[in-house]
């Protein structure tokens, strides 16, 4: 087929990202496909020679001073990379489409639109965190909303203590058990009287620990049984004011160090919500 000079500029004018070029005239083949910013650049300097090369699958366009060969992209691509440049293309239109039917006073350019959505990736990045006082003794409210008691405070204790004093009994009824010259220790009646505490055992090491030990139940039980609260989740098994000078210097200082970060993370949410406003403000109010 022969491709003429003309044809190649008029196939040139268009707005989508590809060009379809004919190559065959009996319609034995479908048109070679060409990205229009390459395709215009080849022919942008004049043509002089033009021929499609159906071995190699190549257009080749040469000038006066320039020489390109152009790949055939329905050969060399793969549909689906095709169909992605087409669909971000015609998804940008739509966007545009949607962005000139809307007032003039509303409308956001492209380049502020983009601002504006990196300014708000940045601000959804940043999480406030209000910390408390490791001193309080009153209900504090978590990032969640709901409304938990300090593990540290005295009102958690005094809410705990039922539970305490329920395990106190416990050891009592299972170290008497251990008094025993024969049968195991009852490991599972053990979990089912600390369930019905509303109490549930800690899946930590020690545990494990002691109960692969049920040999050496003499040695390892007992201690288990006394430090029974250390072991079970959700318990203040500490008096609040039974801390060491250091420990409430340590907390105090997390604290001071959290609440510094805190402070930082609400400045630098204010410093992006002003720049959002101070970009949507420069839109300009004109009536229709």
């Amino acid at each position: 087929m022969r491709i003429s000079a003309q044809s190649l500029s008029i196939y040139a004018n268009g707005k989508s990202p590809f060009v379809g070029l004919p190559v065959c005239d009996d319609g034995g083949r479908r048109p070679a496909l060409f990205m229009r910013k390459h395709f215009v650049a080849a022919i942008g300097g004049g043509v002089t020679f033009v021929k499609f090369d159906h071995e190699k699958q190549v257009l080749i366009v040469r000038g006066v001073r320039s020489s390109y060969m152009l790949r055939d992209l329905s050969t060399n691509t793969t549909a689906y990379e095709v169909k992605t440049v087409l669909e971000k293309w015609a998804g940008s239109k739509r966007r545009a489409k949607a962005r000139k039917a809307l007032p003039a006073n509303a409308r956001l350019t492209t380049a502020q639109a983009e601002e504006i959505a990196k300014l708000e990736r940045r601000a959804a990045k940043l999480h406030a965190h209000k910390p408390v006082n490791p001193c309080a003794t009153t209900a504090r409210e978590r990032w969640d909303g709901s409304r938990v008691w300090m593990r540290d405070s005295v009102a958690s204790y005094v809410l705990d203590r039922a539970k305490r004093r329920g395990l106190g009994k416990l050891f009592g009824k299972y170290f008497a058990h251990l008094s025993r010259p024969r049968g195991k220790f009852p490991w599972a009646q053990l979990e089912l009287d600390i369930a019905a505490l509303g109490l549930r055992l800690d899946s930590s090491n020690a545990w494990a620990k002691v109960r692969t030990r049920k040999a050496h139940r003499g040695i390892d039980i007992p201690e288990y049984l006394k430090s029974l609260p250390v072991f079970v989740s959700g318990l203040s098994h500490r008096k609040p004011w039974d801390l060491e000078p250091y420990e409430i210097a340590q907390r105090i200082e997390s604290y001071r160090e959290a609440r510094g970060h805190y402070f930082e993370t609400l400045r630098d949410l204010k410093f992006i919500q002003d720049q959002i406003q101070n970009i949507r403000a420069l839109l300009p109010y004109r009536e229709n």
